[in-house]
Protein backbone atom coordinates (compact mmCIF):
# COMPACT_ATOMS: atom_id res chain seq x y z
CA UNK A 1 0.00 0.00 0.00
CA UNK A 2 3.10 2.03 0.88
CA UNK A 3 4.01 1.51 -2.76
CA UNK A 4 0.46 2.59 -4.32
CA UNK A 5 0.57 6.09 -1.94
CA UNK A 6 4.01 7.04 -3.10
CA UNK A 7 3.64 6.70 -7.12
CA UNK A 8 -0.36 7.61 -6.99
CA UNK A 9 -0.66 11.60 -7.78
CA UNK A 10 -3.71 14.02 -8.05
CA UNK A 11 -3.85 15.50 -11.28
CA UNK A 12 -4.96 18.82 -11.52
CA UNK A 13 -7.81 20.31 -13.73
CA UNK A 14 -6.23 21.98 -15.92
CA UNK A 15 -3.76 19.28 -16.18
CA UNK A 16 -6.17 17.08 -17.04
CA UNK A 17 -7.53 19.39 -19.61
CA UNK A 18 -4.52 19.63 -21.36
CA UNK A 19 -3.90 15.28 -21.14
CA UNK A 20 -7.38 15.18 -23.32
CA UNK A 21 -5.99 17.85 -26.00
CA UNK A 22 -3.54 15.88 -26.20
CA UNK A 23 -4.89 12.60 -26.77
CA UNK A 24 -8.01 14.11 -29.01
CA UNK A 25 -5.00 15.50 -31.20
CA UNK A 26 -3.56 11.86 -31.75
CA UNK A 27 -6.66 10.32 -32.51
CA UNK A 28 -7.27 13.13 -35.13
CA UNK A 29 -3.90 12.10 -36.82
CA UNK A 30 -4.41 8.20 -36.44
CA UNK A 31 -8.22 8.61 -38.13
CA UNK A 32 -7.51 11.87 -40.35
CA UNK A 33 -7.87 9.36 -43.41
CA UNK A 34 -11.01 7.45 -43.55
CA UNK A 35 -11.12 3.86 -43.58
CA UNK A 36 -13.79 1.28 -44.48
CA UNK A 37 -16.52 1.65 -41.36
CA UNK A 38 -17.12 -1.64 -38.76
CA UNK A 39 -20.03 -2.52 -40.57
CA UNK A 40 -18.20 -3.00 -43.84
CA UNK A 41 -21.19 -1.94 -45.99
CA UNK A 42 -20.85 -1.51 -49.09
CA UNK A 43 -22.56 -1.17 -52.70
CA UNK A 44 -21.58 -2.39 -55.61
CA UNK A 45 -22.45 0.63 -58.97
CA UNK A 46 -21.71 -0.28 -62.02
CA UNK A 47 -18.45 -1.74 -62.21
CA UNK A 48 -17.42 0.37 -58.52
CA UNK A 49 -17.84 -0.77 -55.08
CA UNK A 50 -18.46 2.00 -53.06
CA UNK A 51 -17.90 1.44 -48.91
CA UNK A 52 -18.93 3.27 -46.05
CA UNK A 53 -16.33 4.61 -44.75
CA UNK A 54 -15.29 6.14 -41.08
CA UNK A 55 -15.69 9.83 -42.09
CA UNK A 56 -19.81 10.57 -42.75
CA UNK A 57 -20.85 11.66 -46.45
CA UNK A 58 -17.35 10.05 -47.83
CA UNK A 59 -17.61 6.86 -49.64
CA UNK A 60 -14.35 4.83 -50.72
CA UNK A 61 -14.20 3.61 -54.07
CA UNK A 62 -12.03 0.32 -55.66
CA UNK A 63 -13.28 -1.19 -59.03
CA UNK A 64 -14.70 -4.74 -59.45
CA UNK A 65 -12.54 -5.61 -61.88
CA UNK A 66 -9.62 -4.64 -63.95
CA UNK A 67 -9.31 -2.92 -67.23
CA UNK A 68 -6.88 -2.44 -70.33
CA UNK A 69 -5.27 0.91 -69.81
CA UNK A 70 -5.19 3.83 -72.57
CA UNK A 71 -3.27 6.61 -73.65
CA UNK A 72 -3.58 9.61 -72.80
CA UNK A 73 -3.72 11.22 -76.54
CA UNK A 74 -6.28 9.30 -78.46
CA UNK A 75 -7.16 6.41 -75.48
CA UNK A 76 -6.25 3.58 -77.91
CA UNK A 77 -6.18 0.68 -75.29
CA UNK A 78 -2.42 -0.63 -74.23
CA UNK A 79 -2.67 -4.21 -75.53
CA UNK A 80 -1.67 -6.34 -78.76
CA UNK A 81 -1.76 -9.58 -80.18
CA UNK A 82 0.60 -11.48 -82.37
CA UNK A 83 -0.20 -14.54 -84.11
CA UNK A 84 2.19 -16.73 -86.15
CA UNK A 85 1.16 -18.92 -88.74
CA UNK A 86 2.56 -20.88 -91.14
CA UNK A 87 1.53 -22.50 -94.64
CA UNK A 88 0.92 -26.48 -94.29
CA UNK A 89 -0.89 -28.74 -96.30
CA UNK A 90 -2.94 -25.82 -98.24
CA UNK A 91 -4.07 -24.73 -95.07
CA UNK A 92 -2.67 -21.81 -92.61
CA UNK A 93 -2.24 -23.25 -89.44
CA UNK A 94 -1.41 -21.44 -86.08
CA UNK A 95 1.90 -22.03 -84.47
CA UNK A 96 1.96 -19.76 -81.53
CA UNK A 97 1.92 -16.22 -80.59
CA UNK A 98 2.24 -13.74 -78.21
CA UNK A 99 0.20 -11.21 -75.99
CA UNK A 100 1.01 -7.88 -74.46
CA UNK A 101 -1.43 -6.18 -72.07
CA UNK A 102 -1.17 -3.44 -70.01
CA UNK A 103 -3.95 -3.60 -67.19
CA UNK A 104 -4.61 -1.02 -64.55
CA UNK A 105 -6.74 -1.15 -60.96
CA UNK A 106 -7.81 2.92 -61.44
CA UNK A 107 -11.16 3.43 -61.93
CA UNK A 108 -11.65 5.02 -65.66
CA UNK A 109 -15.25 6.49 -66.40
CA UNK A 110 -16.67 6.15 -69.87
CA UNK A 111 -15.82 9.25 -72.23
CA UNK A 112 -19.33 10.40 -72.28
CA UNK A 113 -19.66 11.34 -68.17
CA UNK A 114 -16.14 11.31 -67.56
CA UNK A 115 -16.91 14.70 -65.34
CA UNK A 116 -19.99 13.29 -64.34
CA UNK A 117 -19.65 9.47 -62.93
CA UNK A 118 -20.21 11.35 -59.34
CA UNK A 119 -23.51 12.56 -60.26
CA UNK A 120 -24.41 8.63 -62.00
CA UNK A 121 -22.78 7.22 -58.52
CA UNK A 122 -25.08 9.24 -56.55
CA UNK A 123 -28.33 8.61 -58.03
CA UNK A 124 -27.09 4.85 -58.32
CA UNK A 125 -26.92 4.99 -54.81
CA UNK A 126 -30.32 6.65 -53.94
CA UNK A 127 -32.16 3.82 -56.58
CA UNK A 128 -30.71 1.36 -54.02
CA UNK A 129 -32.14 2.83 -51.00
CA UNK A 130 -29.05 4.95 -50.11
CA UNK A 131 -29.77 6.09 -46.65
CA UNK A 132 -26.64 8.54 -46.19
CA UNK A 133 -25.32 11.61 -47.57
CA UNK A 134 -27.46 13.49 -49.98
CA UNK A 135 -24.26 14.62 -51.84
CA UNK A 136 -21.58 12.07 -50.41
CA UNK A 137 -17.85 12.50 -51.60
CA UNK A 138 -16.43 9.89 -53.74
CA UNK A 139 -12.43 8.59 -52.46
CA UNK A 140 -10.21 6.02 -53.40
CA UNK A 141 -9.85 2.74 -51.50
CA UNK A 142 -6.47 3.10 -49.59
CA UNK A 143 -4.75 -0.14 -51.07
CA UNK A 144 -1.55 -2.49 -50.09
CA UNK A 145 0.13 -5.55 -50.65
CA UNK A 146 -1.52 -5.87 -54.47
CA UNK A 147 -0.68 -9.22 -56.04
CA UNK A 148 -1.59 -9.98 -60.03
CA UNK A 149 -2.14 -13.84 -60.63
CA UNK A 150 -2.68 -15.32 -63.92
CA UNK A 151 -4.70 -18.25 -64.15
CA UNK A 152 -4.42 -19.98 -67.95
CA UNK A 153 -4.43 -23.16 -69.33
CA UNK A 154 -0.91 -24.24 -69.49
CA UNK A 155 -2.11 -25.82 -73.12
CA UNK A 156 -2.90 -22.64 -74.36
CA UNK A 157 0.06 -20.16 -73.32
CA UNK A 158 1.83 -19.39 -69.74
CA UNK A 159 2.75 -15.49 -68.91
CA UNK A 160 4.59 -12.63 -66.87
CA UNK A 161 3.55 -10.55 -64.77
CA UNK A 162 5.76 -7.24 -64.53
CA UNK A 163 5.01 -3.91 -61.76
CA UNK A 164 2.69 -5.82 -59.49
CA UNK A 165 1.87 -3.73 -56.64
CA UNK A 166 1.81 -0.25 -55.86
CA UNK A 167 -0.24 2.49 -55.57
CA UNK A 168 -3.38 3.06 -56.17
CA UNK A 169 -3.77 3.41 -60.37
CA UNK A 170 -0.56 1.45 -60.85
CA UNK A 171 -0.50 -0.47 -64.44
CA UNK A 172 0.91 -4.15 -64.47
CA UNK A 173 2.23 -6.00 -67.51
CA UNK A 174 1.09 -8.51 -68.63
CA UNK A 175 2.65 -11.23 -71.38
CA UNK A 176 1.29 -14.03 -72.50
CA UNK A 177 3.45 -16.32 -74.46
CA UNK A 178 1.16 -18.56 -76.75
CA UNK A 179 0.97 -21.82 -77.92
CA UNK A 180 -0.89 -22.35 -81.21
CA UNK A 181 -4.03 -23.12 -79.16
CA UNK A 182 -3.80 -19.93 -78.06
CA UNK A 183 -3.28 -17.84 -80.60
CA UNK A 184 -6.43 -18.94 -82.28
CA UNK A 185 -8.53 -18.79 -79.10
CA UNK A 186 -7.04 -15.28 -78.02
CA UNK A 187 -7.43 -14.60 -81.79
CA UNK A 188 -11.14 -15.63 -82.08
CA UNK A 189 -12.16 -13.93 -78.85
CA UNK A 190 -10.86 -10.75 -80.36
CA UNK A 191 -12.57 -11.39 -83.98
CA UNK A 192 -15.93 -13.19 -83.20
CA UNK A 193 -15.79 -12.30 -79.37
CA UNK A 194 -15.58 -16.04 -78.32
CA UNK A 195 -15.78 -16.76 -74.80
CA UNK A 196 -12.24 -19.01 -73.27
CA UNK A 197 -10.85 -19.89 -70.65
CA UNK A 198 -8.03 -17.92 -68.29
CA UNK A 199 -8.43 -14.72 -65.81
CA UNK A 200 -6.72 -12.15 -63.77
CA UNK A 201 -6.42 -12.80 -59.97
CA UNK A 202 -6.09 -9.46 -58.18
CA UNK A 203 -5.49 -9.50 -54.37
CA UNK A 204 -5.07 -6.73 -52.24
CA UNK A 205 -5.11 -5.41 -48.58
CA UNK A 206 -7.59 -2.18 -47.54
CA UNK A 207 -7.89 -0.68 -43.92
CA UNK A 208 -11.25 -1.41 -42.01
CA UNK A 209 -11.84 0.10 -38.56
CA UNK A 210 -12.63 -2.58 -35.92
CA UNK A 211 -15.63 -2.24 -33.10
CA UNK A 212 -15.18 -0.59 -30.26
CA UNK A 213 -13.83 -2.34 -27.49
CA UNK A 214 -14.93 -1.35 -24.20
CA UNK A 215 -13.39 -2.32 -20.76
CA UNK A 216 -14.82 -1.07 -17.56
CA UNK A 217 -13.33 -1.10 -14.41
CA UNK A 218 -14.20 0.70 -10.70
CA UNK A 219 -11.28 1.64 -8.01
CA UNK A 220 -11.83 2.34 -4.48
CA UNK A 221 -10.88 4.94 -3.62
CA UNK A 222 -10.09 4.19 0.11
CA UNK A 223 -8.23 1.85 -0.60
CA UNK A 224 -6.05 3.57 -2.84
CA UNK A 225 -5.04 6.56 -0.98
CA UNK A 226 -6.06 8.15 2.24
CA UNK A 227 -6.71 11.76 0.27
CA UNK A 228 -9.38 13.55 0.88
CA UNK A 229 -10.74 13.81 -2.45
CA UNK A 230 -11.40 9.46 -2.24
CA UNK A 231 -13.39 9.96 0.93
CA UNK A 232 -16.67 9.91 -0.86
CA UNK A 233 -15.99 6.49 -2.59
CA UNK A 234 -15.10 4.48 -5.49
CA UNK A 235 -14.48 6.02 -8.87
CA UNK A 236 -15.49 4.20 -11.47
CA UNK A 237 -13.58 4.44 -15.10
CA UNK A 238 -14.79 2.79 -18.85
CA UNK A 239 -11.74 3.10 -21.61
CA UNK A 240 -13.06 2.67 -24.88
CA UNK A 241 -10.73 1.35 -27.74
CA UNK A 242 -10.38 2.00 -31.61
CA UNK A 243 -7.94 0.29 -33.96
CA UNK A 244 -7.98 -1.16 -37.45
CA UNK A 245 -7.13 -3.60 -39.25
CA UNK A 246 -6.02 -4.70 -42.78
CA UNK A 247 -8.59 -6.78 -44.81
CA UNK A 248 -7.42 -9.04 -47.92
CA UNK A 249 -9.35 -9.32 -51.18
CA UNK A 250 -9.40 -10.79 -54.25
CA UNK A 251 -11.38 -9.85 -57.62
CA UNK A 252 -10.72 -11.95 -60.93
CA UNK A 253 -11.63 -10.33 -63.90
CA UNK A 254 -11.69 -12.67 -67.37
CA UNK A 255 -9.25 -12.42 -70.04
CA UNK A 256 -12.15 -12.40 -72.09
CA UNK A 257 -14.00 -9.28 -70.30
CA UNK A 258 -10.61 -7.54 -70.83
CA UNK A 259 -10.12 -8.62 -74.59
CA UNK A 260 -13.67 -7.48 -75.44
CA UNK A 261 -13.24 -3.91 -76.55
CA UNK A 262 -10.11 -4.67 -79.20
CA UNK A 263 -11.21 -4.64 -82.82
CA UNK A 264 -8.76 -6.51 -84.80
CA UNK A 265 -6.44 -3.28 -85.43
CA UNK A 266 -4.99 -4.96 -82.64
CA UNK A 267 -4.05 -7.93 -83.94
CA UNK A 268 -0.91 -8.82 -85.80
CA UNK A 269 -0.21 -12.27 -88.12
CA UNK A 270 2.92 -12.86 -89.00
CA UNK A 271 3.31 -15.98 -91.64
CA UNK A 272 6.10 -17.92 -90.89
CA UNK A 273 7.98 -20.66 -93.35
CA UNK A 274 7.34 -24.00 -90.55
CA UNK A 275 5.85 -24.39 -87.12
CA UNK A 276 7.67 -23.31 -84.60
CA UNK A 277 7.68 -23.21 -80.97
CA UNK A 278 7.73 -18.54 -80.01
CA UNK A 279 8.67 -17.65 -76.78
CA UNK A 280 8.96 -13.72 -75.31
CA UNK A 281 11.79 -13.80 -73.88
CA UNK A 282 13.00 -10.79 -71.31
CA UNK A 283 16.39 -10.62 -70.28
CA UNK A 284 17.66 -9.38 -67.11
CA UNK A 285 21.12 -8.79 -66.19
CA UNK A 286 24.44 -6.56 -64.41
CA UNK A 287 26.60 -4.78 -66.17
CA UNK A 288 28.91 -2.34 -63.95
CA UNK A 289 26.57 -2.11 -61.65
CA UNK A 290 23.45 -1.56 -63.93
CA UNK A 291 20.59 -3.14 -64.82
CA UNK A 292 20.55 -3.95 -68.79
Amino acid sequence: MEAVNRNFRIIASGEAKEARTCGAEMMSAVMEQPVVAASGEFREVEAVRLYRSTQPGVLLFAPTRLALERSGRNGRYQASLTQFRHWHEGVWRYAGGSALLIVTSAVHPEPDFNHHFADRWRSALFEQGWTGSVEPVFVPLPRRKQRLEVILDPESGRSSCFGAGGIHGETTSLVIELTSRGAQQWGSAIREKVPFEGRVRWTYEYPQMLPEAEVCFTVNGTRVSTHPQFEAGDLSLKLIFQARTWVETTIETDFSMLLAPLDESYLNVVPVEAAETFQVVVRTGHKNGDQV
